[in-house]
């Protein structure tokens, strides 16, 4: 049950994951903007804002930035198609070192 990976399917995922986190990032800062010009309350002459609310919005835009920066700003980017090959061609070698390694020590282990 292997299945193949193509290049293009890899560059489609991460755009679409990149874009996903663009959304993310301003709808956070959409909910972090809500309602600070209209629920705000007079107190000496200086605008407070509610504070359990403005206290929960920033930390869902704190939240959301953190997510965003730990799952998609370390997001690799991907290789080009000779690079790609390169890398297809040493782990096919790999797998058939293994699978030489593996059966010299079972030809040993016979003897």
């Amino acid at each position: 049950g292997e299945t193949t990976y193509h290049l293009q399917d890899a560059k489609t995922v991460r755009l679409k994951l990149l874009k996903i986190g663009e959304s993310v990032d301003l709808i956070s800062k959409k909910i972090s903007e809500l309602g600070k010009t209209e629920d705000s309350t007079e107190v000496e002459g200086g605008k407070v804002i509610n504070s359990r609310r403005f206290l929960l919005q920033t930390q869902i835009r704190r939240a959301s930035v953190n997510f965003v920066k730990d799952t998609l700003v370390g997001l690799p980017s991907l290789p080009s198609e000779d690079r790609l090959a390169e890398l297809q061609k040493q782990r096919q070698e790999e797998t058939a070192r293994r699978v030489q390694d593996e059966r010299r020590k079972a030809r040993e282990a016979k003897l």
